[in-house]
């Protein structure tokens, strides 16, 4: 992991191409989750791989800019990105550095889903009355809702009903991801010392 950060830690080339290719990945995410109704938005992927990788700042940036992106598709998220800016400093605070210690990941993944649900609530209250924009979680805010729960506990849990899993499976794509790239390189620079 030391590896993939001191390789990205100057800004060059390789750290702006992988800056684009995460905002990609983020919209392309959010483009299908929202396409076929997911109960997920997957568009954090990019924002949570340039967390770990360049740093927690950089990634909140990449959170940011996929958000305002988006915005020209989905005009009603451009409010969100202070929570985009927000899971992208939490990741980048909480990963395991120099390690992927799946309890750890799994920790990240719930002090993010806290904090962006803590966030998204109010934005969801006082524009949305309470409804997220995820058909599932909207569902979920009705149910509770019909029951005769508060709005603001009623957002609360529709929006933890759809980040929880969101942020746990992202954070679980990129934990692959990146122990698939470090053993890559694991395995060419042994064979690269060998014939050497």
């Amino acid at each position: 992991m030391k590896d993939i950060k001191s390789r990205y830690s100057k800004f060059s080339l390789k750290t702006l191409l992988l800056i684009i290719a995460a905002i990609l990945i983020n919209m392309l995410g959010r483009y299908i989750c929202s396409s076929i109704s997911l109960p997920l938005w997957l568009d954090s992927l990019g924002t949570f791989l340039v967390s770990i990788v360049v740093g927690p700042v950089a990634g909140g940036l990449v959170g940011v800019i996929s958000i305002l992106l988006n915005a020209l598709l989905l005009p009603e998220s451009i409010e969100y990105a202070i929570v985009a800016f927000l899971s992208g400093i939490v990741v980048g605070v909480f990963y395991p550095k120099d390690s992927h210690e799946l309890f750890q990941s799994f920790c990240t993944a719930a002090i993010t889903t806290l904090t962006t649900v803590t966030v998204s609530t109010p934005i969801s209250i006082i524009l949305y009355d309470g409804y997220i924009g995820n058909k599932w979680g909207d569902a979920c805010v009705d149910m509770l809702l019909q029951s005769n729960n508060s709005v603001v506990a009623s957002s609360f849990l529709g929006q933890a009903f759809i980040d929880f899993p969101d942020k746990v499976l992202s954070i679980l794509i990129i934990r692959f991801a990146l122990k698939t790239y470090t053993r890559i390189k694991t395995g060419r620079e042994a064979d690269s010392n060998g014939n050497a």
